[in-house]
């Protein structure tokens, strides 16, 4: 009898020890694994950091040519202005001043002409009939200031 208790012993001694050395195997694939999968994200990682990189030094590229251009037109308007007060300060009558000063009226709120207006064709006459707004719309437009006609009320 006691030496089935120890050939159950040993048994169950031998068993554990393959579940624990199978579980420390699987905990090292599964390690393993992980580390292979954490490596292969560096990758895309990488790409995106280039793309965010040729974004960025384009973006500064695009900012110093707008950098530039706006010194550009403000160092003409300068010379521009410059020029100007030079050619006023240089000139002897106000026929000399004619081509240096250069006003904008509309600035001051003066009337501004109304821009030609071509004359509509003459319409063809078509079988529909005019809503009352476009009849009412075309007598306001039509009408006179000074040939208004009263009511029979107001004449009273």
């Amino acid at each position: 009898m006691m030496n089935r208790i120890e050939q159950f012993a040993d048994s169950l001694m031998s068993e554990s020890r393959q579940l624990a050395d199978r579980a420390v195997a699987g905990l090292r694939t599964a390690g393993l694994e992980t580390a292979g999968l954490i490596s292969r994200t560096k990758g895309p990682v990488d790409a995106f950091a280039d793309s965010a990189l040729k974004i960025n030094n384009m973006s500064h590229k695009r900012i110093e040519q707008l950098l530039k251009q706006q010194a550009k037109m403000l160092d003409e308007l300068i010379d521009g202005s410059a020029e100007r007060l030079e050619k006023a300060a240089k000139a002897k009558d106000v026929k000399d001043l004619k081509d240096v000063i250069v006003v904008d009226f509309s600035a001051f709120g003066g009337a501004k002409k109304a821009p030609a207006r071509k004359k509509p064709a003459a319409r063809k006459t078509t079988a529909k009939k005019r809503t009352a707004r476009k009849t009412t719309a075309k007598k306001r437009t039509t009408r006179k200031a000074g040939t208004r006609k009263t009511s029979a009320k107001k004449a009273a």
